[in-house]
């Protein structure tokens, strides 16, 4: 079973019990959480055309378009801020 393409990742997820599973899969282009597609599954995912990739369908994925590198950005440039900060603050 080859349901991969493209730019699509495929995922096989082996259970002993319940045998060999087959999926595409991709990253949420907002918050990198890994989406199992499951044809038919009735579950609601969105499209960000800014990013022009699929997001999760998660709330804080589908209200607007933040990717996951400006929020990495983000975290970064407020960690160099409280360091910044915290060095300020000392006498020498």
């Amino acid at each position: 079973m080859k349901l991969q393409k493209d730019g699509l990742a495929y995922i096989i997820i082996t259970d002993p019990e319940a045998g060999t599973v087959e999926h595409d899969c991709y990253l949420c282009c907002h918050c990198q959480r890994m989406v199992v597609v499951v044809p038919g599954s009735g579950k609601v995912r969105s499209w960000c055309h800014m990013c022009n990739a699929g997001t999760c369908g998660g709330p804080a994925c589908a209200m607007g378009c933040v990717p996951f590198e400006a929020k990495l950005e983000a975290m970064e440039g407020t960690r160099r801020f409280w360091k910044n900060v915290n060095l300020a603050g000392k006498k020498f």
